[in-house]
């Protein structure tokens, strides 16, 4: 359907949900309310419970954000948060670690 129609066109699925709902006399195109947990984490939430305890790990704060694991670990990345001696510390890059980033490698 993309190849004929073009690449801004919604897939053969999604029409056929759409039809389903259009039929009911629902003309709503919008997604319906899900439950569940979230899919977005509050990072101020986040750098609040690191902030309270820098041994804290992903698993306990699964538990108190109902977030899942690996939704966290996203976060944390996007927050240049990473772990350090088992301690969440900010990522700072230094000149040092930048220098030796950029030194040529030698293979024998």
């Amino acid at each position: 359907m993309c190849e004929s129609l073009g690449i801004n066109t919604v897939s053969y699925d999604t029409v056929k949900v759409w039809f389903r709902k259009f039929k009911t006399g629902n003309f709503d195109i919008e997604d319906e309310p899900r439950s569940g947990r979230p899919i977005e984490v509050d990072c101020e939430q986040l750098k609040q419970t690191i902030d309270q305890d820098r041994n804290v790990s992903t698993r306990t704060i699964e538990l108190e954000l109902d977030i899942c694991q690996k939704t966290i670990v996203n976060a944390l990345k996007r927050i240049n948060v990473t772990v350090n001696f088992n301690r969440w510390v900010p990522h700072e890059s230094t000149v040092k670690t930048s220098a030796r980033e950029k030194r040529p490698v030698w293979l024998c």
